[in-house]
């Protein structure tokens, strides 16, 4: 990954973020120069972003099997869980330029790879061997939701609109030939009164 600076050749060079950090967390008084997306790259290198063209995965299963009128009036890109939909921002724009278009145009747009649904979380799919079943495969989500994040101490509580600081959804889904299992556990940060 790499940001490039238009108005400078100041930060022109192989930016390696975990040698910088090492600098920076030692206490070293050695002098470097900061790379000004230093932190906006650490963050985008964490590992934890995941994303799928096709599949929703703002949305558990019993959500989707809950909500499955409104996938079929209003269509996939209405139906999406805002809460985890960490890049809806960057993307809303092309939403709404695909329901102005006609049917061609819109799975032209479709396949172009531009509206990637983006979660911040965790996700491990495994299959199982049942005894007397054909294999099953378990599946890990967790879901991060992208309206109050942060570090523990720094987001907590509950803003006016109700989002709840550092809010997790994990969602565990067995599924076999016959059924699909799902079970959701949530988290936040929200102090208690004393």
């Amino acid at each position: 990954m790499a940001f490039i600076s238009l108005s400078t050749s100041r930060f022109d060079y192989k930016y390696d973020y975990n040698i910088s950090e090492e600098i920076l967390s030692s206490g070293s008084t050695q002098s470097i120069n900061t790379h000004p997306c230093h932190e906006f790259m650490k963050f985008l290198s964490s590992g934890s972003f995941f994303f799928a063209y096709d599949f929703d995965l703002t949305r558990s299963a019993q959500k989707k099997y809950h909500d499955n009128d409104l996938f079929r009036e209003k269509g996939f890109w209405s139906s999406l869980d805002r809460r985890f939909f960490w890049n809806s921002f960057m993307i809303s724009n092309l939403v709404k330029l695909r329901s102005q278009l006609n049917t061609n145009a819109q799975t032209t747009l479709d396949q172009s790879g531009l509206m990637v649904i983006i979660i911040q979380g965790y996700i491990s799919i495994t299959p199982i061997r049942s005894i007397g079943e054909s294999d099953s495969i378990l599946a890990i989500i967790s879901r991060m939701s992208c309206k109050r994040t942060g570090t523990r101490y720094n987001a907590r509580g509950v803003d006016d609109d109700g989002h709840v600081a550092n809010f997790v959804e994990t969602e565990t889904t067995l599924f076999t030939t016959k059924y699909c299992l799902s079970h959701i556990i949530i988290r936040g940060s929200v102090p208690g009164q004393l």
